[in-house]
């Protein structure tokens, strides 16, 4: 447990360690961040009090899939499992003005930029319409990736996803009016 406490503190995405029971037995400073309470305020969280603070989500239209859940997964069929979900806090779903977002990748090239910290448009538009933000903004800071790419990876997005709020990828010399 005390390396995965030090290795869960390394990171910059949010980790919630589980025991069997599921039962939170430590989180980390990103997590800290969604969930609004440090770790050592809380200390352990039973998996009902858990459920309360957070939501977990894959798709902003449907409801939980309790039986396709990583956790229940890994808890009753007592094998590893992983899904990309959403961690929100409860309550906390404010129509954000406008949403700056690292999302430079498709999603062809996310695969070979995996734990780098940077998500795919389709990711960020995902994000943006879950968090109902009114306008997002993505970005990109890859000197090998031009403002042009960006814009191309954006358009295959939105034809896509067909967002509901504007999407202006942020280019060099382009300025927002955030009034």
């Amino acid at each position: 447990m005390i390396l995965v406490r030090q290795l869960a503190g390394d990171l910059f995405v949010p980790v919630l360690v589980v025991d069997t029971t599921g039962t939170v037995v430590f989180y980390n400073e990103p997590a800290e961040r969604i969930l609004g309470v440090r770790f050592e305020e809380t200390g352990r969280i039973g998996p009902d009090d858990i459920d309360r603070l957070v939501e977990l989500s894959d798709n902003p239209a449907a409801g939980p899939d309790e039986a396709g859940r990583p956790l229940v997964i890994a808890l009753q069929q007592r094998r590893p499992a992983h899904a990309r979900r959403w961690l929100l806090r409860r309550g906390d779903r404010v129509r954000l003005q406008v949403e700056l977002h690292d999302a430079q990748y498709t999603r062809d090239e996310h695969s070979r930029h995996v734990g780098w910290g940077h998500s795919t448009i389709h990711d960020a538009l995902a994000f943006a319409r879950l968090a109902g933000v009114k306008h997002l903004v993505p970005f990109h800071h890859d000197p090998g990736r031009d403002d042009a790419a960006l814009e191309a990876a954006v358009g295959a997005g939105i034809a896509d996803l067909r967002p509901d709020f504007p999407v202006t990828p942020a280019a060099e010399g382009r300025s927002f009016d955030l009034r």
